[in-house]
């Protein structure tokens, strides 16, 4: 209920968490005070217990040395004056004792021994130690008396003095652990106003993590990672959307100049209508392959593009596109070592959009008469398909970017050779999403070898 309670009201966590530790401190506090209190308790009444079996034994070693014929004067000689008004009846199954004017009958009990506590007036408790033994061969019940009223006075104060001074342990443990809380929790308050600091135009604020320690530290790294994450997206969303217009930009221009063109004279002129419609259709195509290239990367950012995978030879695959690639390469050496007899379990379709990448950009940046490598093998329960080739080649500055959405470095990839940059980017997605990887090597003017690794489906 008090967790509750400290959950729906509107206080500050310190204040909380101090509450939620008073509970417990108050539950361990009661439980102690009573254990100790309890204890202390049962040792002094058993300090009196013992005190009156002591005095039974002296009695019992009186009785039993005793040459007199009437009981009482052995009581008596034990038990002293303390006792002087108990009168003892010598029936067998009936003791009355008369103490202060006021008369207690105890009748024979079944046991051989009892423990009673009874209250008397005038702030008396008794503890009645009761055993029965043998005298002259009469029987009697003997009933010894000892008062523990001052006992339970000690404890009654015992308690009082734990109460008051649990009470004031409570309230230190409050205000100690109020303003303890607030120190210890003081860095939550920080990193609570640095993410409220935190725009869309100060993606860049951190949390400083020097004077965190502890779980919290790990918090603040968290959070501090999870922001380089979200400004890493925002900034390449901001350059993806930037670089897509940019890309979209020149062909509309295009489109509308020879628009423009056939509204003022070009209606007439056929040569003029003829070169209009090819250069509109082909913007449109590049337009249309631009658009389709970025809604197939929309799909992978948001996790919704799916692969329609199956059991194909890769083998025959490659050999098909090598044909391909020999068909409309006029001026390259192609150069093929495929093993034959390699399947996997992949979506064909997909996988022949990726490969057909690298093979594109190999023939792309390759001078004429260059060669173009393609092969195919196992190694290490992998398929590995090896494009290479001895073109221009990538700068090591440039060869981390590569895969980076409309990137183009200044000397593989210049705006003359055409595409949009998205071509390798596009390819990453494909493998990366059949669990794949890929390498690449290479040097500039000697050429580019990439290595695409695909799990076997069968060995």
């Amino acid at each position: 209920m008090t967790e509750n309670f400290t959950r729906k009201t509107k206080f500050s966590i310190s204040s909380k968490i101090a509450a939620t530790y008073m509970r417990g401190l108050i539950v361990s506090l009661f439980f102690c005070t009573l254990i100790i209190g309890g204890t202390l308790f049962i040792s002094l009444i058993k300090n009196e217990w013992n005190k009156l079996e002591k005095t039974y034994s002296l009695l019992t070693n009186e009785l039993k040395n005793s040459k007199d014929n009437d009981i009482k004067a052995p009581i008596y000689r034990v038990l002293g004056r303390q006792y002087t008004d108990l009168i003892i009846d010598e029936a067998k199954k009936e003791i009355r004792i008369i103490r202060s004017d006021d008369e207690i009958v105890f009748k024979e009990t079944s046991g051989e021994r009892l423990l009673c506590i009874f209250c008397r007036t005038k702030n008396e408790l008794l503890l009645v130690y009761e055993r029965r033994l043998s005298f002259k061969n009469k029987q009697y019940k003997i009933m010894l008396f000892g008062d523990i009223f001052e006992h339970v006075v000690l404890i009654l104060r015992f308690l009082t003095i734990s109460v008051g001074a649990n009470l004031l342990v409570i309230l230190f443990t409050v205000v100690f652990g109020i303003r303890h809380n607030s120190r210890v929790l003081k860095p939550i308050k920080d990193m609570t106003q640095t993410v409220k600091s935190i725009s869309g135009s100060n993606l860049s604020l951190r949390i400083n993590t020097e004077d965190v320690q502890d779980e919290l530290s790990e918090l603040a790294k968290t959070i501090n990672g999870m922001m380089d994450k979200i400004e890493n997206s925002y900034n390449r969303q901001q350059q993806f959307v930037s670089d897509a217009s940019h890309e979209l930009r020149t062909p509309i221009a295009v489109l509308q100049g020879y628009a423009d063109m056939l509204d003022r004279w070009g209606k007439n002129d056929p040569n003029v209508l003829l070169e209009a419609i090819s250069t509109i259709k082909s913007e449109t195509n590049n337009m249309r392959e631009l658009v389709e290239k970025l809604l197939f990367l929309a799909r992978c950012d948001k996790s919704t593009l799916t692969f329609q995978k199956e059991d194909f030879d890769l083998s025959e695959l490659l050999e098909e596109m090598v044909k391909d690639t020999e068909i409309i390469v006029n001026y390259h050496e192609i150069i093929k070592d495929i093993q034959a007899g390699i399947h996997i379990h992949a979506d064909r379709n997909r996988i022949k959009q990726a490969i057909r990448v690298f093979i594109d950009n190999a023939v792309k940046y390759t001078p004429e008469y260059g060669k173009i490598y393609i092969g195919l093998s196992k190694v290490k329960g992998d398929a590995l398909i090896s494009i290479s080739d001895t073109g221009i080649g990538i700068s090591s500055e440039d060869i981390f970017k590569i895969f980076d959405r409309f990137y183009r470095s200044d000397k593989s990839r210049t705006k003359e050779k055409g595409g949009s940059g998205l071509g390798l980017a596009i390819a990453k997605e494909i493998i990366s999403g059949h669990n794949g990887k890929i390498k690449v090597r290479s040097k500039v003017d000697e050429g580019s070898e990439f290595s695409i690794y695909l799990s076997l489906q069968y060995e």
